[in-house]
């Protein structure tokens, strides 16, 4: 159901889902920088990462964009959708 949910939220911004992960830890933090890795990344393009929150996707930060990785600033473990986005122009 996320995955679907994902897939319609991508398609409302016009653009494509790349991953949608259940992040799980046993860990507290405020924020944590957490580097996924995601093969076939390029620096430069345009990804976008959503966090689902009580039915709604939320924007995180995304620090950093680098080949095979996508670095985002989370407050919460949950549900994360890496969406690529056209380039704003």
């Amino acid at each position: 159901a996320n995955v679907n949910s994902a897939k319609a939220y991508a398609a409302a911004l016009g653009g494509n889902v790349l991953s949608v992960a259940q992040i799980k830890a046993s860990v507290n933090f405020n924020t944590a920088t957490v580097n996924f890795y995601m093969p076939g990344v390029k620096a430069g393009q345009n990804i976008v990462v959503y966090q689902l929150v009580k039915g709604q996707w939320v924007a995180l930060t995304v620090a950093e964009i680098r080949a095979d990785h996508v670095v985002v600033n989370m407050t919460s473990l949950g549900t994360l959708a890496f969406i690529e986005v056209p380039a704003a122009n």
